[in-house]
């Protein structure tokens, strides 16, 4: 029993680096899958959303809607159905708010993003 105190006496300090480099590793791991997990939980409920408003836009021709950074737009002109769902770019939004007809107007939405402004948001 004796020996086994000595051992431990003489590798505590490597034990206690070891131990706390192992629980840093553990600490960074947990965190990164909480952190991971939240996001992909977010994009999954999104996604979700995405799917419901498409169903539920089907038999309307058209439609615009934003939900926070995304709009969701839909219109039919000639017979032909065009439906984007746009990431909502910091220009984009002072273009929806300076322009009011655009944010309840789908056709007046996709003139805008098929103008100049689309080619610049891409770059």
């Amino acid at each position: 029993m004796a020996k086994w105190r000595e051992w431990f006496r003489k590798a505590r300090p490597g034990l206690e680096k070891e131990g706390s480099e192992l629980y840093g590793e553990l600490k960074e791991a947990l965190r990164r899958q909480q952190i991971d997990g939240a996001g992909a939980e977010a994009f999954s409920k999104r996604a979700i959303a995405a799917s419901e408003l498409l169903k539920a836009l089907e038999h309307t021709p058209n439609a615009i809607v934003r939900l926070g950074d995304v709009v969701v737009a839909k219109a039919t002109t000639n017979g032909q159905v065009r439906l984007v769902i746009e990431t909502v770019s910091p220009r984009l939004a002072r273009e929806l708010e300076q322009n009011p007809i655009v944010s309840s107007d789908p056709i007046a939405f996709f003139a805008l993003i098929d103008s100049g402004m689309n080619h610049e948001r891409l770059q």
